[in-house]
């Protein structure tokens, strides 16, 4: 299953989608993962609701809120926008940050704040099924939150990435839970932590995965999967189950990929090997540059691909002649201005993300 991620992560590297077909892909796609991330949590809002504000986000359109509901859904979509903003490494500072980034606006949540002495003590704190008529772990006590947490993040930055990412992220997921450093928001951030790690460490076009519908399919046998791993101290059943969970969305999102790939056909080898030097690349580059990825055609056929690329809508230019620079056009252009123009730090940042008081 491993091998297969590996393949199905490159083969999403190859479809040719324009970037507004693109950027409809990862609303969709985000959309389905933040509704059933805190869904699971008591947000109230539906799905419909959910798309619109993640939409009008990614499109740039600067949305602001007053709820917290609404928030949330906003703070999500920013933080999962630039996963390379925060680590790795990993820091306790870089956990209590992203809890305060997430749950900025909703007072209900100490947002930042690790667990204290005084939650340990209450008889109720833990992991419940869904119904809440059972208590299907005890975490960590909260004297030794601190303590357990960091040793995590040292597994995370020094053990985790010689591990398959899969792998890793699901015992990641599973310990973070398991200490619960947090009084409310872990199942979330301990998600958003999953997501953000497949693509740090190697399973780049994970984001385009609806992976959170994959787990959860069956919400009682997701909290009983983690139960199960919690009381064995054995993950080769939650690592499979979560395995298994993200090779089902791989597939989803091939599909939909070429579904959307209207442009691949109209292509020859060497426009679409440009095309995906181009999106690695993820910045700026020269004729001469590009020049080196297809070695075997003409300086002057290169210039006319290039060119043809820049009609089609998938390539920028800027410059003129020796100074002319291209890159992939991003589709999320409006959504980077947009933070930009209203002060919005990057996720990393100790300041807090989006809404009315930012």
């Amino acid at each position: 299953m491993m091998e297969e991620l590996r393949k199905l992560d490159a083969e999403l590297d190859r479809f040719i989608l324009r970037p507004n077909d693109f950027l409809e892909l990862m609303i969709e796609t985000w959309s389905k993962n933040i509704h059933q991330s805190v869904h699971m949590e008591g947000n109230p809002l539906t799905l419909g609701e959910v798309e619109r504000i993640t939409g009008d986000s990614l499109r740039g359109l600067s949305p602001q809120y007053d709820d917290r509901d609404r928030l949330e859904i906003l703070n999500h979509v920013i933080v999962l926008s630039d996963p390379g903003s925060w680590g790795p490494p990993w820091t306790i500072e870089t956990i209590t940050g992203l809890h305060r980034f997430l749950f900025a606006g909703d007072p209900s949540v100490k947002a930042g704040e690790l667990r204290t002495s005084v939650d340990a003590e209450e008889g109720t704190f833990g992991v419940w099924s869904p119904s809440k008529s059972q208590l299907l772990f005890r975490p960590a006590p909260a004297r030794q939150v601190e303590e357990e947490l960091r040793s995590l993040l040292e597994w995370r930055n020094t053990v985790a990435p010689v591990l398959f990412p899969a792998a890793a992220a699901s015992v990641f997921f599973h310990e973070f839970e398991s200490i619960h450093p947090f009084t409310d928001g872990n199942g979330r951030l301990g998600r958003v932590l999953f997501h953000t790690y497949l693509q740090q460490e190697g399973l780049r076009n994970s984001n385009l995965c609806p992976i959170e519908p994959e787990l959860t399919t069956d919400v009682d046998l997701y909290y009983r999967m983690l139960a199960w791993t919690d009381d064995r101290g054995e993950y080769s059943d939650l690592v499979e189950y979560f395995t298994e969970a993200l090779l089902r969305s791989y597939e989803t999102a091939v599909s939909r990929c070429s579904q959307r790939d209207s442009l691949s056909a109209a292509l020859d080898e060497d426009a679409k090997r440009l095309l995906v030097r181009a999106k690695q690349r993820a910045g700026p580059f020269s004729a001469a540059e590009a020049a080196t990825w297809v070695p075997n055609i003409g300086y002057l056929t290169l210039l006319k691909k290039l060119h043809h690329l820049v009609d089609e809508g998938v390539l920028e230019a800027t410059g003129r002649t020796r100074s002319r620079r291209f890159r992939f056009v991003d589709p999320l252009a409006g959504f980077r201005a947009a933070r930009a123009a209203q002060g919005v730090s990057a996720p990393g940042s100790p300041q807090r993300p989006g809404g009315p008081a930012a």
